[in-house]
């Protein structure tokens, strides 16, 4: 909770780490605990939209995302084309 990033823990792993390095040798050590999407119940119908915000890197980067991404870049390229001509042929008559 360091403002500093380099003072902060890179990973939860670490943190737990840290932390079993100074538990008790009585006790048992603390386990990570892993929660999955499935495992939590929501009040509410989560979109396949809002679901894949939530997923890892991993499993949001997909052939369909990749495709999306290409298509949207080139639609910027062209609109980026298109407003060039207009400024050009305003300019220059």
């Amino acid at each position: 909770m360091s403002i500093n990033s380099t003072d902060r823990f890179e990973t939860v792993e670490e943190f737990w780490q840290t932390l079993n390095a100074f538990a008790s040798p009585k006790r048992d050590r603390v386990q990570i605990p892993r929660v999955m999407i499935e495992d939590v119940k929501l009040p509410f119908a989560m979109s396949d939209t809002e679901r894949m915000l939530i997923q890892s890197p991993q499993e949001q980067f997909s052939p369909f995302l990749a495709r999306r991404l290409a298509i949207a870049l080139l639609a910027s390229l062209e609109l980026l084309v298109l407003i060039a001509l207009v400024v050009y042929f305003l300019l220059h008559g």
